[in-house]
């Protein structure tokens, strides 16, 4: 089952790399990523999807600790925005 956690971040240069630092020293999968402008410019809304939810409580408490953390909460897989088709979606990128 998808757990969604539901983070709001001090919008700092380098909260999302810590913030993504903790996901990854912890193991876990992240199947989506959402970052959006909170309705205070200081804020940052951070929604991340992951499917290992035996672990999510602990990577919650993990997650409050962090200095650039304001709030943070698991939300039901109800929660989350249907997958929109992006323009870009069906191109093949080419280097």
């Amino acid at each position: 089952m998808k757990q969604v956690l539901s983070i709001l971040l001090k919008n700092q240069p380098d909260a999302l790399v810590r913030l993504i630092g903790v996901v990854y020293r912890r193991g876990f999968a992240v199947e989506s990523l959402s970052v959006t402008p909170a309705q205070e410019p200081a804020y940052a809304c951070v929604q991340a999807v992951i499917n290992d939810c035996s672990a999510s409580t602990q990577l919650l408490h993990q997650v409050r600790k962090l200095v650039p953390v304001v709030s943070a909460d698991i939300l039901s897989a109800d929660a989350v925005l249907p997958k929109t088709s992006l323009p870009f979606s069906s191109r093949h990128l080419t280097t």
